[in-house]
């Protein structure tokens, strides 16, 4: 009796802490969604983020050729207000990325409403996590070229 309640007791504190830590995610989500929101995006589609007191890129300024992380802010900023198009001609990662923050913020919301961490749904045996990774690498330096002949084009 008493091991069964001390489990119940340790699953309910990895409960709270569960829900806890996915509040404190859902919250600095919901800080960089406002900020997104809250930035106007550069008409150049570079140099949003020097809006919000960031330096310039040393690569751009250097060679003139953006880095692989050219025009997300403005990306993110893009689709805060629902410009996808303009968001994917900017940066193409920077819709990804905001993609990605929406569906983490729906796990986080499944967890704080649930107290089962996200990890319950995302360790499937038919998750490849390997190809995955490959994906999101190749997508990364896909966007980087497009950003590339984008700015020098």
């Amino acid at each position: 009796m008493a091991q069964a309640a001390d489990r119940a007791i340790g699953a309910s504190r990895d409960g709270l802490l569960l829900r806890l830590g996915a509040g404190a995610v859902l919250a600095g989500l919901a800080g960089l969604f406002a900020t997104a929101l809250m930035v106007e995006p550069s008409p150049s589609g570079l140099g949003t983020h020097r809006r919000l007191g960031l330096p310039p890129c040393s690569l751009y300024a250097l060679t003139g050729v953006p880095c692989p992380t050219c025009g997300v802010t403005t990306s993110l900023a893009h689709m805060a207000r629902l410009n996808v198009l303009e968001a994917l001609r900017t940066q193409p990662m920077g819709a990804v990325v905001f993609t990605a923050m929406l569906l983490s913020a729906a796990f986080c919301g499944a967890t704080i409403v649930s107290g089962r961490g996200p990890m319950i749904w995302l360790q499937s045996r038919r998750a490849n996590w390997r190809f995955w990774t490959l994906v999101i690498v190749g997508m990364a330096a896909a966007s980087w070229v497009c950003k590339i002949i984008v700015m020098l084009g």
